[in-house]
Formats: structure tokens, sequence, C-alpha cells
């Protein structure tokens, strides 16, 4: 008897906290629940749903954090929210609970209203970099940014909210059932890419959304036409990106038909605006957020009748494109903004910097209403 209590706590000893014990489902005679190892993907639904139930009895306050989430626009502490935050972070239920919960407080902070507003990001909106040309054919919306059209600002505060903004009609437009994760495609055109759109605090600020609020939200990131400029500025970047998001990185040729190659092998390359071998027009993020608007509203037209996520067959892809970018861009009237209610960015940041340098703050200040 000794024996074999000294040979159970040196088991015990051995599994250390590397493992998580599912309680058994039955008595004497029946196998125990497989206990999923922390660092390594389930291998099996039992294991998925040990290491779900795991992370959601490690937030301490569940009902908050499900309504942070809710009240900034995104689906609650569902199993699917668990299990993204599971695969960012490792399969490790105390990283994902940790980082979901101070995720949520973000999103309720940063997104008040449920959704960033168009007026909040007018500037960014302004330069039009930002097209959203529909779904591949695994149902991931395709996200194009021109970085020709970027402009660089000092201002993070705003291009964190055009990003949110951006990402979250991207996601909103996936198809649920081709695409449950809500993952999306980023295409980055860098062909007229040139010193005075280098952004090295732009990038920083993009990646480290994706780490931090939009996990396991991206498929690949495609640079068309890249340069040595750009690969320049991906060196710098790098340390600062995840892992598993670096990964993901993936440099055309310079070659435009092997770049259609690659590209055709997810998605009709005809949605694509010409520049990038396609046929469609450009269709602007503040048109495909209308175009979602617009398919939720009772009184939606005809031609966005069904879900939110209903996209048009592959092959009329560029007749749907044509379509969508001949629209003008609405936003509901729940969303717009008063005069009184705009950020003034400028003012903002000198509110921050008055106090630090000493001087008095600006005589206004606007705020979010």
């Amino acid at each position: 008897m000794a024996f074999r209590g000294l040979l159970g706590s040196l088991v015990s000893k051995a599994e250390g906290p590397s493992s998580i014990r599912a309680p058994s489902a039955g008595g004497p005679g029946t196998a125990p629940a497989q206990s999923p190892i922390l660092g390594r993907a389930p291998q099996t639904a039992e294991e998925l749903a040990s290491l779900i139930a795991a992370a959601r009895a490690a937030i301490r306050d569940a009902d908050l954090v499900g309504r942070q989430l809710e009240q900034g626009g995104e689906e609650g502490l569902t199993d699917a929210q668990l299990k993204r935050w599971l695969a960012a972070r490792g399969w490790d239920p105390a990283r994902a609970a940790r980082d979901l919960a101070a995720h949520a407080a973000w999103r309720a902070e940063f997104v008040r209203h449920g959704r960033v507003r168009e007026c909040e990001v007018s500037r960014e909106i302004g330069q039009r970099k930002l097209f959203v040309q529909g779904v591949d054919y695994r149902g991931r919306a395709v996200t194009i940014l021109k970085a020709g059209n970027h402009i660089p600002t000092a201002n993070q505060l705003e291009v964190q909210r055009f990003y949110c903004y951006a990402s979250d009609v991207a996601i909103a437009m996936a198809d649920p059932e081709r695409n449950p994760e809500g993952r999306v495609v980023f295409i980055l055109d860098v062909g007229e890419f040139g010193l005075r759109n280098f952004d090295l605090m732009g990038a920083k600020t993009l990646f480290g959304m994706m780490s931090a609020h939009y996990v396991e939200r991206l498929s690949h990131i495609y640079f068309h036409n890249a340069g040595a400029l750009l690969l320049q500025l991906f060196r710098l970047v790098s340390p600062f990106i995840d892992p598993v998001t670096r990964s993901k990185v993936v440099f055309l040729p310079s070659d435009p038909q092997e770049a259609a190659a690659i590209l055709a092998k997810d998605l009709d390359v005809a949605m694509l605006p010409p520049n990038l071998g396609g046929s469609s027009l450009p269709i602007p993020v503040e048109q495909a957020r209308a175009a979602l608007d617009a398919r939720r509203a009772p009184e939606a037209p005809a031609s966005y009748s069904g879900s939110a996520t209903d996209e048009a067959p592959a092959s009329d892809s560029a007749s749907a494109s044509d379509e969508a970018a001949s629209d003008e861009a609405r936003a509901p009237a729940s969303s717009a903004c008063s005069e009184d209610a705009v950020v003034d960015f400028d003012l903002l940041a000198a509110s921050k910097a008055a106090p630090e340098a000493g001087l008095p703050l600006p005589a206004e200040i606007r705020v979010m209403a």
C-alpha cells in the first residue's frame, strides 16, 4: 500500500501543472475523461470542451465580460469566442481568460456605441485606402489596403479606431457557414508605396491590434507589388509581431500572372480591382458597411435582400461589386454623429500632451457623446 501511495505521488508530480484534469463521467470501471495538455491543440472534442470550460471558469466575472463584449458590438462570451482566444494563447486557459477579459474591458470603453462610427474615422476614410470586395471561396472577406493612399499620422487613436471599424466590417461580411471563425483575407497593395507612405508607428499599431484584439481573425496577409522599401519596413516591424500572425504574411511574386495564380486558388480574381488583375470596381469600406446595414434593415432594397453575410456566387462577383460600389455610403441614424459628438483629435492629443509639458488644457475639448 505504501508503494502504491508513493507511485501515485510520483505520477501526480510528473504530470504537474501541464495538464488539466477533467472530472470522470462515471464511477469505478468507467474510463476517465481525456485531459488536454497545455500548449497543445486539443485532439478530441472532449479535450476542446474541457479547455473551453477551464477558460470560462478562469474568468473572475464571466457575466461582466459577456456584457462588455456585447456592449462593444461583439458576440458575447460564447464557446466560439473562448476557442479563438485559447488558440491564440497557446491553448492555455489562464492566459486566454486573462487576455479575453482585458479585451472585453477595452472593447466596451473603445467602442461605446456598439460600433465605430464613420465620423470618428473620417480622416482615414477620406484617404480612400481600404476596400472590401466580398468573400472568397471559403467565405472569408477579401480586404484590400492601397498603401500608396495612406498618409501617416501621429494620432494613433484614430488609426486604432479605423482598424477596428474596418475589421468589424470584414468580420460581419464573412459567410458563417463556410467561415464560422470569421476569418479575413488581407491584400496589401504596395505598388505606389513611397517614402511619404512609410509609417512604422502605424504598422506597429496595426499588428498590435491584431495580436491584442482581433485574435484568430486573420487568414493571410498578401503583400502585392512589394519592393525593397516595404521589405525593410517589415523587417523593422517583425520583432513586434506575434509569431502566429507573422507566419500568415505572404509576399506575392512580382510577376502579375504568378501573383494572380496564387490568389486564384482561394478567390475569383475578377472580384479584384484591375490593378490587382481583376475587373471589378474597388468597394470602399464605408460602402461595404452601408450595404451590410441596408441588408439588415427591414426596408432593405431587393438587391440587398437576405442575411448580412449572403454573397453573390463567385461567377457573379464582378457584377455584385459594381452594384455595391455604385451605392452611396450611408449609415443608420442611430450611428450618426452629431457635431458636438465628434472627436477633435488634434485637441484630444493636445489635452494629453499639455499636462506633461506643464501647459494649461485647451479651452475647448470636444468628446464623444
